[in-house]
């Protein structure tokens, strides 16, 4: 093996232009794969970073005759979960936030996230520095917080004395009792939250929060199993607690309701619906490496054919067929784990780029890095691909004809004709990969562009946005926060090239208020009209900013103020579903069930669909609150800004800035982009996979355009004698240049047939991440066959313009 190993490296010397592009096209497949493996490995198959994880789940309520989907816990029903369970050893419960942070520097909006004094010992983690929150803490409403390691390394500079010291959270004072170690995140933006944390404070359950039976589902629930407790056990146990509390519910409540509850495991909840997008990028960069592949054992091929004297006197001289395919696979395997280490190390730093352009919502982006199992990964690909690109050449060398092979003139030999044969059918394969893969790529083009083109039902152009939070510390009463409100619209709308100011308390493709209604007159909904929608309570011209249009009734206006009858403007989406009956407008609704004591409200408008949670989902039915009434909401403390200008919106973003701050000098405003940013940013994971794919297909045509290039070369050579004899016999040049372009394209005509089968294939699993765009797409199929024609004339171009040219006595003499 050593011998063999040494005469490889010395063939490979003399032929440095083979050996490196054997090594450039392999350490570009391994790369790709190592950097891609790295991301499925960190995010899918590495286990979660907690104590036991298999045994964590999450926790959800479930009303079916409200609202199919699974929701959150109320805050009442978090503790009576805690004590009723027998499934679980462990419950604990996080409800995510945002909030100013003051101390260390200029004030910041963080994500703040409540949690259960049981969470973290749940989860089994604990501060690098200082300690968990006790159970004192939780239930006396100590204020104290954990931050994580990146805000104490960007706000407080990696103070080691950070320990003890007082900040400023919401206008209160909280001390330091922790910061968590370098990389921890939590909770995931999966876990129906707004993202990672930047801090976290002890839950402390206030009176207000345990009075909402029934309401304010806003709290997930994470638990762990109990030893010898299966899942399906737990989701039974679940149930029945589920119904013990809806017995704790008001009568008018609970009548008329069964509650359930959904356990599923953690990890499950964690990668979301990154599963279907990781499985197809992994499948992508194993069809890219099997093209690579390809072209290597075409290479090999072509250049075992100028060996095949060689072999030839080694047989003579003794050698067994056994020891010229350790001969060959020696060299391979010299090229497989010079690529592998090449691959490597172009993983690293591709993988620092993936990474930095990943989007926001990727679970886990943190623990994305290169470990023990993406060695040993890189390491058996190196393996695999040297036995997928040698074996066939060396199978193919080893059988040639020992008398034929040691003759003059023989590359027109069985041998050299089956050899020709096997890298036809590896042209073909490569044509058929790299049109798979320009399939999948095509329909996450269309998607991303029948996104960016959708209407969204909003103006995007000329609007700034920012987001504020009212600390209830300063700005107790409700009417504290309507004077602000009052005052900062008048602000802005005093400023050179302001048109139009409306808050809210979310902005569209945020729309994650949902609440239960009820509609006068009807005391149940059927299937499909569940009465659940998505709320939001707005202020100013809210409607007149972002370019929402009135189908029907009227706008809020001066006489919808405190005292006066509760009015309510729904979406169309609304209308149709809930109120097809009569016209809208003066119908009534309220917000609970039939028997709830909330006011009615009237129906003073119907205004257009927008897309309140995504671009790639149908409108949810949507209703739209008044500020000055906040029908059974209370104030609206977190607050979004939307300014339409005349002018540019980002040279806005400055005076916005100054007007919050001419109010409240200790508030920070976050969130500052223009309405066209904050649409882009929801198309962030849609251009990350677009690029991905778009990366593989080009990287795929170039390697099948270089096989067939080297298969049409190698043809040209081999019939060099023959295309003589026709030439003298009378053939003209085209009908040379078409024998050869014709079989070229006879070869690209079996890839692309085989790659549409393959293509109907992936596109049925790709179906999850396509909008917009058929998974037969005609246009798609067709755009990518003419590419890949148009690649392969290019490839069969050059060896028939070659074999055009050949001279009729130059080619006899051939050898």
């Amino acid at each position: 093996m050593w011998i063999d190993l040494r005469i490889a490296v010395r063939n490979l010397r003399k032929t440095p232009g083979f050996a490196f592009a054997v090594i450039a096209t392999l350490g570009l497949g391994i790369a790709l794969n190592t950097t891609i493996f790295s991301v499925v490995n960190a995010v899918w198959l590495r286990p979660l970073p907690f104590v036991h994880p298999e045994q964590l789940c999450l926790v959800q309520t479930r009303i079916p005759a409200l609202i199919q989907m699974p929701i959150p816990f109320s805050a009442p029903d978090v503790g009576e979960f805690e004590r009723q369970t027998s499934a679980f050893q462990q419950v604990g419960a996080f409800g995510t936030n945002s909030g100013d942070l003051a101390g260390g520097g200029e004030p910041v909006r963080i994500k703040a996230t409540r949690i259960t004094w049981s969470l973290f010992p749940l989860l089994g983690v604990a501060p690098a520095l200082g300690h968990n929150f006790s159970k004192d803490d939780d239930l006396l409403r100590v204020r104290t917080l954990i931050l994580s390691d990146g805000l104490w390394k960007r706000q407080f500079g990696s103070d080691p004395a950070i320990l003890g010291k007082k900040v400023r959270l919401n206008r209160e004072t909280y001390t330091v009792a922790g910061v968590m170690p370098r990389g921890f995140q939590f909770p995931e933006q999966t876990l129906n939250s707004g993202g990672p944390a930047d801090l976290w404070v002890p839950m402390s359950w206030s009176a207000d929060d345990l009075s909402h039976k029934g309401d304010n589902f806003d709290y997930s629930v994470i638990a762990r199993l109990k030893p010898g407790v299966t899942l399906s056990q737990a989701g039974q146990d679940s149930d029945r607690v589920a119904e013990l509390i809806r017995q704790t519910y008001p009568q008018e409540l609970a009548k008329g309701i069964k509650l359930l509850a959904a356990v599923s495991p953690l990890s499950d909840q964690v990668i979301g619906r990154s599963k279907p997008l990781l499985g197809v990028l992994m499948g992508a960069v194993a069809m890219l490496l099997l093209v690579g592949c390809a072209n290597i054992s075409n290479l090999m091929l072509i250049r075992s054919l100028g060996r095949q004297r060689e072999v030839a006197v080694r047989q003579s001289l003794g050698a067994t067929r056994g020891r010229v395919i350790s001969q060959f696979l020696s060299e391979s395997l010299v090229l497989g784990l010079a690529g592998g280490v090449v691959g490597f190390l172009a993983a690293q730093f591709g993988l620092e780029a993936l990474v930095s352009l990943a989007p926001s919502d990727l679970p886990r982006k943190a623990e994305i890095n290169i470990d023990p199992t993406v060695l040993f990964f890189t390491l058996a690909v190196s393996i695999i691909a040297t036995i997928a690109f040698g074996l066939a050449p060396a199978l193919a060398s080893s059988r040639a004809d020992l008398m034929v092979s040691l003759r003059a003139g023989s590359s027109g030999s069985m041998g050299s004709r089956g050899r020709s044969r096997l890298g036809n059918w590896f042209a073909v394969t490569q044509v058929a990969l790299a049109m798979i893969l320009l399939v999948g790529a095509g329909l996450l083009m269309r998607t991303f562009f029948s996104l960016k083109g959708a209407n969204p039902g909003f103006r995007s152009d000329h609007i700034i946005t920012a987001s504020i939070s009212l600390p209830e510390v300063r700005y107790a009463k409700p009417s504290d926060v309507e004077s602000f409100d009052l005052r900062l619209m008048e602000e802005l709308s005093g400023q050179p090239g302001v048109r139009n100011v409306g808050l809210s308390s979310n902005l569209p493709l945020e729309g994650d208020w949902k609440r239960i209604f009820s509609i006068q007159g009807e005391q149940n909904l059927t299937a499909g009209r569940e009465p659940f929608c998505t709320h939001f309570l707005i202020a100013g011209a809210y409607f007149q900013s972002l370019g929402i249009p009135l189908k029907q009734g009227r706008y809020f206006g001066l006489e919808d103020r405190t005292g006066t009858e509760g009015v309510v403007i729904v979406s169309e989406t609304f209308a149709r579903r809930f109120l097809s009956g009569a016209p809208p407008v003066g119908q009534k609704l309220k917000w609970g069930t039939p028997s709830s004591d909330m006011p009615w409200m009237k129906v003073i408008g119907v205004v257009g669909d927008v897309k309140d949670s995504s671009l790639d989902k149908a409108p949810e039915a949507q209703a739209y609150s008044w500020w000055r009434q906040a029908v059974g909401t209370g104030p609206m403390r977190r607050t979004s800004i939307a300014v339409s200008t005349s002018g540019d919106p980002a040279g806005a973003a400055n005076m916005l800035r100054a007007s919050v701050r001419r109010l409240d000098g200790e508030m920070a405003v976050a969130n500052l982009l223009t309405m066209e940013q904050h649409v882009s940013s929801q198309l962030n994971s849609r251009r990350f996979n677009m690029y991905l794919f778009g990366v593989f297909a080009v990287a795929a045509t170039l390697l099948a355009g270089i096989g067939v290039f080297g298969v049409m070369a190698h043809l040209v050579s081999q019939r060099t004698q023959e295309f003589g004899v026709r030439k003298a016999l009378g053939a003209n040049g085209s009908d040379i240049f078409r024998m050869v372009f014709g079989r070229g394209f006879v070869l690209v005509g079996l890839g692309l047939a085989a790659g549409l089968a393959g293509s109907l294939v992936l596109a049925r699993a790709m179906q999850s991440m396509i909008y917009g765009v058929s998974p037969n797409d005609p246009l798609t199929l067709g755009a990518v066959c003419l590419l890949l024609s148009a690649a392969a004339a290019l490839a069969c171009g050059g060896p028939a313009l070659r074999a055009l040219r050949v001279e009729p006595l130059k080619a006899l003499r051939w050898e």
